[in-house]
């Protein structure tokens, strides 16, 4: 007698894909929400009448909010079951999405912001958590790299997408485009994600540690944004070289003394603003025509206006120094990480685009001599201007890209 034997049915794929699929979706919105928001600050500046370092809290708070949280956000969900905090967290971000895009004023879209961070975290434990609950053990790091390059997607298409928006529809278009995702990924979660167990671990959370944790990380962030001396931004107009070189000593040692003004204890407790206006009223008071500000929201037309700069040199000034072909001189910060301003400057100055001068020589007698001999030399300039651009690389993220996308496969030939 034959027996026939059926043959065996492959593995159900549908409930782990689709689980992927809200997990994915999940995981998109928080990188999307932290990066769409950098490129609406300027916007932001303008629209509340801000300041830069105001403004900037709209990121900060959510990032705090996270990382504080995140943390003993994983521990409740294991007390009050996965998907429900999961579910929680994603409804929390949504309906803070929805108060940010109403915001009457900056602080209230801090406040939501801090709330819609609050949900994030619950969502970036949880996703995590919930990979060996959905995908079978093999699985799991194919699983977790999809995660993973979903985070990336997020933070990477976050400035374009956010760019579109508010050039289209407006800054408040940045939060309501979290409306409809995370009514999807609650549907998603809802039906997707395993239920929760009957009872949880009742273990209590460590609220002193979460306390610490949210202290240690929000300080650093607080002192960032307390003014400091001498970091003022200002464009000085040079109505022609004649006034330029007449007296030039007289009116750098003026311009420093308005710094120094800005200085002063009695300026700096009564904040920035306050520090700005003693800088503005010292350059007034010495007839010097000087544009200052926190913020300027037209770098790249100022730049491109500059017959020469005087500037940092963190990597993104000098990027956009030489792609544009701009001759600076350039003072490093001295207490950048790895001294890396410093490198950056004597890269460009080694190529004739620029003149390095190291914060202790940057006095006014020597800032004066540079640009008297600057000035009464106009092919000087002319000539650092060419040396400045050729210097450049505007296909430095095209070659960064070729870069990372070989590495895979020279892993693999080493392996």
């Amino acid at each position: 007698m034959n027996t026939l034997l059926a043959p065996k049915a492959p593995p159900s794929q549908p409930p782990t894909a689709w689980a992927l699929t809200s997990l994915s979706l999940v995981m998109l919105l928080p990188s999307l929400g932290t990066s769409i928001a950098n490129i609406a600050l300027p916007t932001l500046t303008q629209e509340f009448g801000a300041s830069f370092q105001q403004v900037q809290w709209v990121v900060l708070s959510f990032l705090l909010a996270t990382t504080t949280l995140v943390v003993s956000a994983g521990r409740l969900g294991d007390v009050l079951g996965r998907r429900r905090l999961l579910m929680a967290g994603v409804a929390l971000f949504t309906a803070a999405s929805a108060v940010g895009a109403a915001a009457p004023n900056l602080w209230v879209l801090i406040a939501a912001r801090a709330v819609q961070g609050i949900g994030a975290a619950a969502m970036l434990a949880l996703t995590v958590a919930f990979v060996g609950q959905t995908v079978p053990k093999e699985r799991t790091g194919s699983a977790m790299g999809l995660l993973g390059t979903m985070s990336a997607v997020g933070t990477a298409l976050g400035p374009s997408i956010g760019g579109l928006l508010i050039a289209g529809f407006g800054w408040q278009a940045i939060f309501l485009i979290n409306i409809p995702l995370g009514i999807v990924a609650i549907a998603l979660a809802k039906r997707h994600l395993p239920a929760d167990g009957a009872g949880g671990i009742s273990a209590p959370l460590d609220h002193l540690g979460t306390f610490t944790l949210a202290m240690t990380l929000a300080a650093p962030s607080i002192r960032m944004q307390a003014p400091v001396p001498g970091r003022s931004y200002v464009g000085i107009e040079v109505p022609n070289p004649e006034v330029s070189v007449v007296g030039l000593r007289e009116v750098i040692e003026q311009a420093a003394l308005a710094h120094f003004v800005a200085a002063a204890p009695d300026a700096l407790v009564a904040g920035q603003a306050a520090a700005l206006e003693a800088v503005r009223a010292a350059y007034a008071g010495t007839g010097i025509d000087a544009t200052l500000d926190s913020f300027f929201a037209d770098v790249p037309d100022r730049l491109r206006d500059a017959h020469l700069v005087i500037a940092r040199s963190g990597a993104s000034t000098v990027a956009e120094l030489t792609a544009l072909g701009r001759p600076a001189i350039l003072v490093p910060y001295p207490h950048a990480i790895d001294d890396h301003q410093t490198a950056n400057a004597r890269a460009v100055d080694e190529a004739g685009g620029a003149w390095l001068m190291p914060q202790p020589a940057f006095t006014p007698d020597a800032l004066a001599a540079r640009l008297e001999a600057l000035f009464t030399q106009p092919g000087t300039l002319a000539r650092a201007a060419e040396r400045a651009r050729a210097a450049g690389r505007p296909d430095a993220a095209a070659l960064l890209a070729d870069l990372v996308a070989a590495l895979p496969g020279q892993s693999e030939s080493v392996q």
